[in-house]
Formats: structure tokens, sequence, C-alpha cells
């Protein structure tokens, strides 16, 4: 989403200046949330083996961090899936890249599959995300001429373009 410039709704920003901003607000939304929920699990997983070889807290504990983690957990891949979903649609239609299995064989149908196949976008996002995700980051970068670069905001250093 940093890279193709999409705001927190996985839609392109108009501005040309500011696009980056916008980008890294989004990541940093996302990370956010992400890291959040995940020290919410570490704590229930403590809190839970604590209740039950010490017998240290009560059972009330564990149950409002669990619900505090669903709550927490279960709009986040809901997100996640809506994120993938969308990125993968805008990539698609940017790139004119046609859905596999949502179109037929002629070229009007081809040329709309690229535009309206969201079907095929979810069920990639839903079966794999994590194949999703990759196959995004390989189709917006050459990583065989720029290498990955930890800790950025783009996954790239900064010197390089955003998408090649």
């Amino acid at each position: 989403m940093t890279r193709m410039k999409l705001n927190l709704w996985a839609k392109p920003v108009e501005r040309r200046y500011g696009a980056r901003e916008v980008a890294k607000q989004t990541f940093s939304v996302i990370f956010s949330w992400t890291y959040i929920a995940v020290y919410l699990n570490v704590l229930v997983l403590i809190c839970t083996l604590l209740y039950e070889v010490l017998e240290l807290y009560g059972e009330g504990l564990v149950f409002v961090l669990r619900v505090i983690c669903a709550v927490l957990l279960w709009p986040l891949a809901l997100f996640a899936m809506y994120w993938t979903t969308r990125t993968r649609s805008y990539i698609r239609q940017k790139y004119c890249i046609p859905a596999r299995y949502c179109g037929s064989s002629n070229i009007e149908s081809l040329q709309a599959s690229t535009r309206s196949c969201h079907i095929e976008d979810f069920c990639c996002s839903f079966c794999c995300i994590c194949c999703t995700v990759s196959q995004m980051a390989r189709h917006t970068m050459d990583y065989d001429t720029y290498p990955a670069a930890c800790c950025t905001n783009t996954g790239i250093r900064d010197s390089v373009p955003d998408v090649v």
C-alpha cells in the first residue's frame, strides 16, 4: 500500500506531494494496531499460564483480556483481508493484469476482468494472505536490481523509486 501510495482505505492518494506522508501514516496505523494486538496476545498467554500453573490471577482477568484481544484481532483480520483485496485489485487494474479465473478468453471480457473481478482478489486474500502480499511485493519491485531493506516504510531504500 505504501509503494502504491494508497491511503488507509486502500484508495490512491490524489495529491502528488504529500502522498508519501499519507502512506507513512497508513503504515503507522497498521503497524500500531498489529503491535498492540500482538502485545495483548502475549499478555493473555502470560496471564493464562500464571493462572493455570501458579493460580495467581483470577479467571475473570484472563477472560477480560481474551475479550479485549478478540475485539482487536477480528477487525484487524477483516481489515487485513480488505486492504489486501483492494490493493491487489488496484495493482491489477493499474498494470492491466487480467483476472485468471473470473473472465473468459475474449478481449472485451478480458478488459472487463482487469477492472471488475474483486471476487478473485478476495479469494486470494482469504485463502493465503501471505502469498498474495508476496506476489504484490514482487510485482511492484525488481528485487534483483534493488535489494530489499529492513525497517523502512516501503521495504526498500529511500533512494530507490517506490515502484519499478
